[in-house]
């Protein structure tokens, strides 16, 4: 009788547990979050406010503020806080983005000691001096200028644009909001939003009982308050088809999409596993049409965002200009295709694998935990809420992708934006 190899049965029985942070509440109300691992003596500090465009009167608050945030302090120089830093071998790094502004500081916990003085000065007594936000501002305008000239670029713009219209997620970037924005106006905002605001405070690394006490007392001495995110209507979307000519232009780049349901959706998982299949990773139906197949491109994706109150999902690329038209046409293609076709449950074994092979990817060191946490955290989701994403990615079935490009993924709730030749 010939001997068989058994091939081992795949298991869907998985557990991910995330670090557990040590919650630590201060007396003025600061939430700091020590998330603790890593053999390296390196630790990074967060330092996170709601002070995201979605607050913003006017383009370019935010991203202005928080940018020039250090530039400059009651007592020193840009350069001198950049030295402040660089001498123990630590650095600073800004993040705006649609919810949360902030900086994130990277050093070892052996110099805490030095560093949190500079970090506090840096949170606290900003200036935003003229000098500072005359430079900063001219640069940045002849970076979007130059990027003006790139379909891809004035497509993304746009596009945000036509999905949340006048919602700040949405408000496209002109060259007269440079013109617009004064030093005073970021000044105010920076004491509005970060000063004036209490805020929250994640840990992740090696750090000793010695820095967290130093820490608490630092961060004690703020006095603030807590804000919430303000609810702001969502216009009607223009859906169909809208064209932006570029001149001169040998490409064109096309979005498609529309705003989606957020993170906290119980249909998110099943739409996660859609998206995937139709342009979410490379071996999608989008990628072997259009690119493959066709030869349309080098690249083409879908994605979810997935922001505080709205979200969005897209399918972006640049094409040549003589293939817009037939790249469009086999993008709506596949979308049918994936509405009326079942899926094969080797495909969907597939990407269920590729994006299980993701996640742990993207919870492996207690840096990207730290990450992770920090979406639970600033959502206020369970703890146990990856752990049920993943459990009902792999329950997906062919029958849910059915119902969730029928019901998403729909062409008359779909936006369409071409910029450059058609």
């Amino acid at each position: 009788m010939m001997n068989r190899t058994l091939e081992p049965k795949i298991s869907h029985n998985y557990s991910f547990d995330l670090l557990e942070p040590e919650k630590v509440v201060l007396s003025n109300g600061v939430e700091i979050y020590y998330i603790e691992g890593g053999k390296q003596d390196v630790c990074r500090i967060d330092v996170l406010y709601k002070a995201g465009n979605i607050f913003e009167s006017k383009n370019l608050l935010s991203s202005s503020t928080n940018d020039l945030l250090g530039e400059g302090t009651k007592t020193k120089t840009s350069l001198q806080v950049n030295e402040a830093f660089d001498f123990y071998g630590a650095y600073i790094q800004r993040e705006s983005s649609r919810d949360y502004s902030g900086l994130s500081l990277f050093a070892s916990d052996k110099h805490l000691r030095s560093l949190l003085p500079v970090l506090m000065e840096v949170i606290c007594e900003s200036t935003y001096s003229q000098h500072e936000f005359d430079v900063y501002l001219k640069n940045r305008k002849a970076r979007f200028e130059d990027s003006l000239k790139k379909v891809e670029f004035v497509c993304r713009n746009e596009f945000t644009g036509l999905i949340f219209k006048d919602h700040p997620y949405g408000k496209p970037l002109y060259m007269e909001h440079f013109s617009q924005l004064n030093r005073h106006e970021v000044e105010a905002w920076y004491q509005e939003f970060y000063v004036q605001q209490i805020p929250v405070v994640f840990v992740t690394g090696q750090v000793g009982s010695d820095s967290k006490q130093i820490l608490a007392n630092s961060l004690n001495v703020l006095n603030g308050k807590k804000i919430s995110f303000p609810e702001l209507p969502f216009l009607p979307v223009p859906v169909g088809q809208h064209f932006i000519e570029q001149p001169g232009a040998i490409q064109s780049a096309f979005r498609i999409g529309r705003p989606m349901v957020t993170v906290e959706h119980p249909d998110y998982p099943a739409l996660s596993v859609a998206n995937t299949i139709l342009g979410g990773y490379f071996g999608s139906r989008l990628m072997k049409n259009i690119r493959e197949e066709k030869g349309y491109t080098y690249g083409i994706g879908s994605g979810l965002v997935s922001f505080e109150t709205n979200g969005m999902w897209m399918i972006a690329t640049e094409v040549g200009k003589d293939v817009t038209t037939s790249a469009i046409e086999e993008t709506y293609k596949e979308i049918d295709k994936l509405a009326t076709e079942p899926v094969s449950e080797q495909e969907l074994e597939v990407v269920k694998n590729y994006i299980l092979g993701n996640f742990i990817k993207s919870i492996d060191g207690p840096f990207n935990q730290s990450d992770k946490i920090k979406t639970l955290v600033l959502r206020n989701l369970h703890k146990h809420f990856y752990q049920k994403y993943i459990s009902r990615i792999m329950s997906t079935t062919s029958d849910d992708i059915l119902k969730m490009v029928n019901t998403y993924f729909k062409k008359e709730d779909l936006v369409e934006l071409v910029v450059g030749g058609k």
